[in-house]
């Protein structure tokens, strides 16, 4: 191996071998127990049929969330929905929501990750 070459792999190896520990640092975050139960849901719909409109449905939120999110974490989620007709290119479900989340979530790293 050539003076070139082992410099160019000792410079990585150092590099990766610094990178390490910011990552184990990323992996130590505090992660608070607040919870709010071990389900919480905002704003759910369920067995929604959808004929010819323009309709949102479950859009346009603004929902408050305070204190933690337990296990699974559902906001404006939809379940067995069937768009037909016109709406299914006009139609917006469960879109442009916006949410704000203060406290901690527990088990759970994003909101909407579901734990099995």
């Amino acid at each position: 191996m050539n003076k070139h070459v082992q410099d160019i792999y000792k410079s990585s190896l150092l590099y990766s071998v610094q990178q390490q520990p910011h990552l184990k640092a990323q992996d130590k975050q505090l992660k608070p127990v607040i919870s709010a139960g071990t389900m919480a849901k905002v704003a759910d719909t369920q067995n929604i049929s959808i004929d010819d409109n323009a309709g949102k449905v479950g859009a346009d939120n603004a929902v408050d969330v305070e204190g933690g999110l337990g296990c699974n974490a559902n906001l404006g989620n939809t379940t067995d929905i069937t768009v037909i007709g016109k709406n299914t290119e006009k139609g917006r479900i469960g879109a442009e929501n916006s949410y704000k989340i203060e406290g901690g979530l527990k088990n759970a790293k994003e909101i909407g990750l579901r734990l099995f």
